[in-house]
Order: C-alpha cells, then sequence, then structure tokens
C-alpha cells in the first residue's frame, strides 16, 4: 500500500502547499472508493492521521537531506 506519507514537496507560497495537502487526502479518498469497489471493503483510515510531507519553503536554500 502506497501511504501518504510517502510523498514529499517544497512549496515556496503558503497556500499552494495547503493546496496540497488536501488535493492529496482527496486523491488518496478517490482510490480507497476505487479499492472498495474492486475488493468489496473500503481500508479504514478515520480520522486522518498520516499526511504528505510538503513543506513551506525554498527549495534553493533548504537542506533536503
Amino acid at each position: 500500500m502506497i501511504k501518504l506519507e510517502h510523498f514529499h514537496g517544497i512549496e515556496i507560497d503558503e497556500w499552494p502547499v495547503r493546496i496540497a495537502e488536501v488535493a492529496m487526502w482527496l486523491t488518496q479518498h478517490q482510490m480507497n472508493r476505487e479499492f472498495a469497489r474492486q475488493f468489496g471493503r473500503e481500508p479504514d483510515l478515520l480520522p486522518l492521521k498520516s499526511a504528505a510531507h510538503i513543506i513551506n519553503g525554498n527549495a534553493l536554500v533548504l537542506d533536503w537531506g
């Protein structure tokens, strides 16, 4: 299973960071619905405990390590 914690990103503006976080949760929900359609059950992932690691910063300045 691919988890949201596996995704990382750096964005210089705060608003796109929030949009990316919500987009990742929505995409996860869509894939859970597809999983349920194909396998007859939906993974139990509520409450939302995981999130993608998207930080607000300048990728040219930040240490990526």
